[in-house]
């Protein structure tokens, strides 16, 4: 998907792994809600966005718009 400059100011990042169920479920909410969103694998090579973000080294971290990191994936925001 190509986004234009506005839409992609209102995006989300999701770092996660396609192995942790709870990533699996904050990706799928993005999805059913139609929520943008870009999905990033958490890897070696992204770690330092990471953690800028993280406050624990655990996925998912939802980082929003106004570039915040949120880490619970039971939280209602």
């Amino acid at each position: 998907m190509v986004l234009n400059d506005g839409a992609r100011a209102m995006t989300y990042k999701i770092f996660g792994s396609e192995l942790s169920p709870y990533s699996i479920k904050v990706r799928s909410y993005f999805r059913y809600k139609g929520i943008p969103h870009e999905w990033t694998p958490r890897t070696p090579d992204n770690i330092e966005e990471f953690q800028r973000f993280a406050k624990l080294p655990l996925v998912p971290l939802v980082v929003t718009p106004e570039e915040t990191g949120l880490q619970d994936s039971c939280a209602d925001y």
